[in-house]
């Protein structure tokens, strides 16, 4: 973030720099400094549809809905069919209780992008918040079609459709009762993970694997198996086995095939491998020597 701070008062012109620095600032949930930032931003470039919809949210984040309002519409009028800021603005709907409103926004965001499921699921609620229950189970279909493991949507279409289609409204809470034992065992095998990467900053080897062996037993098939797999290949080559450490990254590109770190370990292996390999081949040709001098010796 200092250097972020140096970087704006160099460029004080630039809208990017003071950008960068708003997301520097709020990635330490400095809320206000963020504004201050992105303030900035917008005198530089009055033009930047961006720089208005950044600020709109900053603003939106202090609480100040209605100055939050004024940025975000700017930033619509300035670049069309700016999802990012309707959907902004829709929330401030929803804080205010204006349903009918909200709804027509998340219409215009879930047109530009079918697959946003956090506005199916709230133009769902908001759907039903205004009586069209109909329109809000169609939504939050959309949504569980897009993200099966969608758990406030599939909970909503359990209690939406409990009196009119019983057996659908069974389905759908068998699993949203599914959704939760998995979140369940995934925050387990997440627990296990953290607790295996406190042991090896201890650089307790030993505890660090069999935890991590635990969370992948715990995981099965859930989210966190790659993580789990790649943390175990990096604690493997840490202490110094290379071997189980190629093995468990190799398992872990298969689940996270574009991963930068795991992708780096394996690169390093294969180095430290070609390196070895001259060397093994020198000690076996001296060991063979030794083995053909000691026979004729014997001989």
């Amino acid at each position: 973030m200092e250097r972020s701070r140096k970087v704006t008062g160099l460029q004080s012109n630039s809208a990017e720099a003071h950008l960068n620095t708003s997301i520097a600032l709020t990635d330490g949930f400095a809320l206000e400094g963020t504004f201050r930032e992105l303030s900035k931003a917008v005198r530089v470039a009055p033009g930047a549809g961006p720089a208005h919809y950044n600020r709109g949210r900053s603003l939106f984040d202090l609480h100040r809905y209605e100055e939050a309002k004024d940025e975000l519409e700017t930033a619509c009028r300035l670049e069309a069919n700016l999802s990012s800021a309707l959907y902004v603005l829709a929330l401030i709907e929803r804080h205010q209780n204006n349903d009918a409103r909200c709804v027509e926004l998340l219409q215009k965001v879930v047109a530009l992008e079918p697959t946003n499921t956090n506005a199916l699921s709230l133009l769902g609620q908001s759907l039903a918040r205004t009586g069209n229950t109909k329109g809000a189970i169609a939504h939050w279909e959309k949504a569980v079609k897009v993200d099966p493991e969608y758990g406030e949507a599939l909970y909503n279409l359990s209690r939406a459709l409990s009196k009119e289609d019983p057996e659908k409204a069974q389905m759908y809470q068998q699993r949203f009762v599914t959704f939760q034992k998995k979140r369940q065992i995934t925050d387990r095998a997440e627990t296990l993970n953290n607790f295996a990467l406190t042991s090896a900053s201890a650089r307790d080897w030993p505890q660090a694997v069999a935890q991590l062996k635990e969370a992948l037993e715990v995981c099965q098939d859930c989210r966190s198996r790659g993580d789990l797999r790649k943390n175990l290949g990096l604690i493997y080559c840490r202490s110094g086995d290379l071997n189980n450490g190629e093995e468990q990254l190799r398992l872990a590109l298969k689940l996270k095939p574009n991963d930068a770190d795991v992708l780096q370990a394996l690169q390093v292996i294969d180095a430290l491998q070609q390196k070895d390999s001259p060397q093994r081949t020198q000690r076996t040709q001296r060991k063979g020597k030794r083995q053909k001098v000691k026979n004729s010796l014997s001989s």
